[in-house]
């Protein structure tokens, strides 16, 4: 079983007395106790999401969610990372990076410094933006949904030229006899010319372990799911019930192998949120608590930052069947999911979401959320989990202290790590990515330095 632990560099959940985070993001001290927390229990890795731009759908207004410190304010996600990783060995860390509103110049040379400086711990969560108000802040237009995507996978050629092209394995050679660092005829410009990018390169840097990052990725939509199954090496799915989630599973495996690939270079996780006590009425206790700490308005400024629409317009107590909305329908399909039968109103929806995502809960003693977990293994046939907090650092340390143990004596969960850098604790294989894989296939002009 493979868990990562979700942790995002805001306020998240901050009014519930038991999290931290409201003080602690913007503090080293509270990251590196949080990554030692995390490594003590054997995680895979800490997933650092990331966002740019305020949310600003909610009535009409950015105001709300710095109000409500609905993910904002708002820190650097690579920074968390490279903080968390100086106090560690084996913890792996994914960063979100978005591809809409950064160079892959630029990106390239990030990624590998950051592996460099983890001796080859990085991942990257691949997202492509949905933020309109970055337009307003000089950081470029946001496209279309689907030709993100096209964008995206264009940004993909590029930085994999740059990681895995470049630079050949022996180019520096450090001789001080020949006064030569890198020998010049082993790096080379990979002289890309493509609808959105024109990069000559080279790569400002020498290879790191894992040349390229391992790459994360979550597209739900049928675009996103195609680009996953061409570039991901782990996929993360959210769905009400393990029966979905086998559903999601397979569709993975399948786009894996519409882009020439095999189904196993893909692992899928499931998202979870655990509310978790020694016993069944802690938990519950728990749940209750943090659920309360979160008002209508933070969700309904969190849904109307992912989807775009503002359910102020609307009475709590509207039936969501009459709300029309292209994002709003999507999301309403999801919800029948969770309960078929039931009339859902605008109150309902911003209820569910007062945990700030869509993951299922599983609330319950030690035994009856290892018991769940188990059964999502089982039946979803899901790789591991990504595990989404409702507080920093309760959630994670409740996850070390309390849930790890019992899938260890299941034999569930490693009670050792295993391989030095992310990719070979993902695939038990080489640091390196796979001859099959798309980055590999790619050819780079003949230019050289």
């Amino acid at each position: 079983m493979h868990i990562m632990a979700l942790t995002q560099p805001c306020p998240r959940g901050w009014l519930n007395e038991l999290d931290q985070s409201s003080r602690g993001y913007t503090q080293a001290e509270f990251w590196k106790s949080l990554a030692r927390t995390c490594e003590r229990g054997l995680l895979d890795a800490v997933f650092i999401a990331d966002i740019m731009g305020i949310y600003d759908s909610y009535k009409g207004s950015w105001q709300p969610a710095v109000q409500h410190g609905v993910q904002a304010p708002h820190d650097d996600a690579t920074l968390v990372a490279a903080t968390m990783a100086a106090v560690t060995d084996k913890l792996c860390f994914g960063v979100t990076w978005n591809t809409s509103l950064q160079s892959p110049y630029n990106t390239a040379r990030t990624f590998t410094s950051l592996d460099h400086l983890t001796n080859g711990r990085i991942g990257w969560n691949i997202v492509t933006g949905y933020v309109k108000n970055v337009e307003d802040n000089g950081m470029g237009q946001l496209l279309s949904h689907d030709e993100r995507y096209a964008q995206a996978d264009e940004f993909m050629d590029v930085v994999y030229k740059l990681w895995e092209h470049s630079w050949e394995d022996d180019a520096v050679v450090r001789d001080r006899v020949r006064r030569m660092h890198a020998d010049p005829s082993k790096v080379h410009e990979i002289h890309h010319k493509g609808k959105y990018y024109s990069v000559k390169g080279p790569h400002m840097c020498e290879p790191s372990r894992q040349r390229t990052p391992v790459l994360l990725q979550a597209g739900g939509s049928p675009r996103g799911l195609a680009f996953g199954g061409k570039h991901a090496e782990a996929l993360f799915t959210i769905n009400p019930t393990p029966e979905k989630a086998a559903e999601s599973v397979r569709k993975a495996r399948q786009a894996a192998v519409a882009a020439g690939r095999d189904p196993s270079d893909v692992k899928v996780l499931a998202g979870v949120c655990l509310i978790v006590g020694r016993t069944t009425a802690e938990a519950d206790e728990k749940y209750r608590a943090a659920r309360e700490a979160i008002s209508l308005d933070a969700a309904f400024t969190l849904f109307g930052g992912w989807t775009g629409v503002d359910l102020s317009a609307y009475d709590p107590d509207d039936l969501i069947e009459t709300i029309k909305s292209d994002g709003m329908q999507a999301v309403i399909k999801n919800f029948t999911y969770v309960d078929p039968g039931r009339a859902w109103r605008v109150r309902d929806f911003g209820e569910w979401l007062k945990g700030g995502t869509l993951a299922p809960d599983i609330v319950g003693s030690v035994k009856e959320v290892a018991d769940e977990l188990e059964r999502w293994m089982r039946v979803a046939g899901v790789d591991g989990f990504m595990v989404q907090p409702y507080t920093t650092p309760g959630s994670h340390e409740d996850l070390v202290n309390l849930v790890i143990p019992e899938l260890q004596a299941r034999g569930l969960f490693r009670t050792e790590y295993e391989g030095d850098t992310f990719r070979e604790r993902l695939t038990g294989a080489d640091p390196r990515l796979p001859q099959r894989h798309p980055a590999k296939r790619l050819a780079i002009g003949s230019g050289r330095t």
